[in-house]
């Protein structure tokens, strides 16, 4: 007899400081809408769904269009320089997780708004094998495919909150923002 189990990792948030060698600071995870009445009051989306963009992942050429139109959203929100390419990195990463190991889903892209900051929310969702075991897969190192090891947990790191939820043989769902920075 088969059991299924869901495992989620905490959200994951940076120090607003930037720095990384403190440990990060646990949040319980999430799939759906806030359910705190203030937190769900203050994040909104911005500019409600005309900005939203999905690009459904099937094939390599696939991760290409999502890399380019979240480069020219963030850009639009105000991202700069390194931002951007951490960003495209980003999404880059998750796409290729759906071609390779879940072989469709989609990336979910759109705007955030949360007080006087803004910023952008990549999701990549699929219903593909889900993780076995996502604790080890989000330790540096675990490589699946060929390569350092470095796609999960350098997403996390690339990122200012991170939330990741899988269930096996039902699909994973890796939730990010990452917040313009205001420089004064």
């Amino acid at each position: 007899m088969m059991t299924s189990t869901t495992q989620s990792v905490p959200s994951v948030l940076r120090p607003s400081n930037g720095h990384r060698d403190r440990p990060p600071q646990a949040q319980p995870s999430r799939r759906s809408a806030p359910t705190d009445p203030e937190e769900a009051a203050s994040v909104k989306l911005a500019a409600a769904d005309a900005r939203e963009i999905r690009i459904a992942i099937g094939e390599l050429s696939d991760i290409a269009t999502a890399r380019r139109q979240g480069r020219a959203l963030a850009i639009e929100l105000g991202f700069e320089g390194g931002d951007v390419i951490l960003i495209v990195a980003v999404i880059s990463e998750m796409a290729r997780n759906i071609v390779d190991y879940a072989r469709c889903g989609e990336v979910l892209i759109r705007p955030l708004q949360q007080a006087a900051r803004s910023g952008i929310l990549v999701v990549a969702q699929d219903t593909g094998p889900g993780i076995p075991d996502l604790i080890r897969a989000m330790q540096y190192g675990c490589a699946t495919r060929k390569g350092l090891g470095m796609g999960l947990p350098g997403v996390r790191w690339l990122v200012d909150e991170f939330e990741i939820s899988s269930k096996a043989g039902q699909g994973t769902t890796v939730t990010t923002k990452k917040w313009v920075k205001k420089f004064e």
